[in-house]
């Protein structure tokens, strides 16, 4: 691929679209850009951005039937900057009278879940300092200070270590290039360079 391609907005069809804008806006914290229909006839739309050099990130567009029991939605996902950005936002959606969350550590972030009014899955999330192979979710103390919640989870639930940069590696077992089983300490004295990738269209 010879061109640069970055992620732009996403659009969900709503059925109160007046609502869904009230938690966009107030909740979570997204502006109304513009708003208008593209024919007389056609469904009201409602742009949303936080960003001053994106019109708009995100999009309501009215016409979703009432009573769809399946949701193609999986998530819509927000980044927040800091953790204590991450638990204001817990306790603002709380405060909403929201009941349904679900809160977890991927290592490589912490995410907290939870469905707007027409029970779309949010996620607000936070990136840690760490490289963790995924898919990983483990629960975690939402309401404890942000210094416990970075210390366990630079621990980690199942009795692994973190690494900062500058630490000692532990011991691992992983393949080669060439699909070789090998142990860490048997390239002791060694250069090592680990290459994470994907296995898909990969023979690794």
């Amino acid at each position: 691929m010879s061109f640069s391609l970055a992620f732009s907005h996403v659009g969900i069809h709503v059925t109160d679209i007046a609502r869904m804008e009230d938690f966009y806006t107030r909740v979570v914290g997204l502006l109304v850009s513009d708003r208008g229909r593209l024919s007389p006839d056609g469904p009201d739309l409602v742009f949303l951005s936080r960003d001053p050099d994106e019109h708009h990130q995100m999009v309501l567009a009215a016409g979703r039937p009432p009573g769809v029991d399946y949701n193609v939605v999986n998530q819509i996902s927000f980044k927040l900057p800091t953790l204590s950005d991450l638990k204001a936002m817990h306790a603002r959606a709380r405060e909403e009278g929201i009941e349904q969350f679900r809160v977890v550590t991927h290592g490589n972030a912490w995410s907290v879940y939870f469905p707007d009014p027409e029970g779309n899955r949010v996620e607000v999330f936070v990136d840690t300092p760490w490289h963790t192979p995924q898919p990983v979710a483990e629960p975690f103390d939402i309401e404890a200070p942000v210094e416990t919640i970075l210390a366990e989870t630079r621990t980690g639930d199942k009795g692994g270590v973190m690494l900062n940069p500058g630490d000692k590696a532990p011991e691992f077992t992983g393949r080669d290039h060439t699909g070789q089983t090998v142990k860490l300490s048997d390239l002791k004295g060694k250069t090592v360079v680990l290459w994470f990738y994907p296995k898909a269209d990969t023979p690794g």
